[in-house]
């Protein structure tokens, strides 16, 4: 079995896609982060696109330490990116997940 943190995986409905979120999604997702409402009761601070970029980097660098597992959502109706989720404070030996860090475009 690939260790969860090195494989891809993708959750997906009729509605949503999760896709494992990358780099190269930031000019995408950045319209939508750049948002400051998103970030008003959160303990992010996001309000240039620099703090964007060390948020997603700060991300990805705790999934590779098996700490969290971060998406980019993708609107399958709307056909287009929505905004962001993870896993996080993931927990293998306790078999433990927390679901949260989920910001959306405020449509």
């Amino acid at each position: 079995m690939p260790h969860l943190f090195n494989s891809d995986i993708v959750l997906e409905n009729e509605r949503a896609q999760l896709i494992p979120l990358a780099l190269d999604q930031l000019p995408i997702l950045w319209p939508i982060a750049s948002h400051i409402s998103l970030w008003e009761f959160t303990s992010a601070y996001i309000q240039t696109y620099s703090d964007f970029e060390t948020y997603i980097n700060n991300a990805l660098h705790q999934k590779k330490l098996g700490n969290c597992y971060p998406f980019a959502v993708f609107d399958k109706v709307a056909n287009c990116f929505a905004g962001s989720t993870r896993y996080g404070n993931i927990s293998l030996e306790h078999k433990r997940v927390e679901i949260g860090w989920t910001w959306y475009h405020p449509s």
